[in-house]
């Protein structure tokens, strides 16, 4: 489901935040869009707090003349996403500097993908336009396609031996 993002100002808490909206042509023609978002959007919330996720502040069900339907508030992230990043300013820098930025970006993605992980949550957009680099350095993991059915199954404890594989008869 495609998610607009747009800067809007919370003049209640003096901030800029990001709304993902779905568009009213998608939300008609889409069974179930508004719930779907919504559980997208509670299942993120459960990241709240983790330096490596967009933060999902809210949920509300918007009636303007600018957009009727759900909407999810998100943390503002100053910056742009890796594949802007990639075709906009990548072509700035020699090869060798990309290949650090590159291995800088992936471990951060990796480490907020890992802790939804450990809690139950996938991403199922996972794309360097869900990828965003903060004009601070910092990385983060957006977009609101959280998905949280999936449980891990707990690490099997070591038995403190190895276990081969039966004989074939040979030696």
């Amino acid at each position: 489901m495609a998610i607009e993002t747009l800067i809007a100002d919370d003049t209640l808490m003096d901030r800029r935040v990001a709304l993902g909206v779905v568009g009213e042509r998608q939300l008609r023609g889409t069974p179930g869009a508004a719930e779907i978002l919504g559980d997208e959007a509670r299942t993120g919330g459960k990241l709240l707090g983790h330096p490596r996720v967009v933060a999902v502040l809210d949920l509300l069900d918007v009636g303007s003349g600018l957009h009727r339907g759900p909407a999810v508030v998100m943390e503002h992230v100053d910056g742009c996403d890796v594949a802007e990043w990639i075709s906009e300013h990548s072509l700035r820098v020699d090869a060798a500097t990309r290949q650090r930025l590159g291995l800088y970006i992936a471990p951060e993605a990796t480490e907020a993908l890992s802790e939804a992980h450990k809690i139950g949550v996938l991403h199922r957009d996972s794309k360097p336009q869900n990828t965003l680099c903060a004009t601070s350095g910092r990385v983060e993991v957006a977009d609101s396609a959280w998905h949280g059915s999936w449980r891990p199954s707990p690490a099997p404890a070591p038995s403190g031996r190895t276990t081969l594989p039966p004989s074939s008869g040979t030696t």
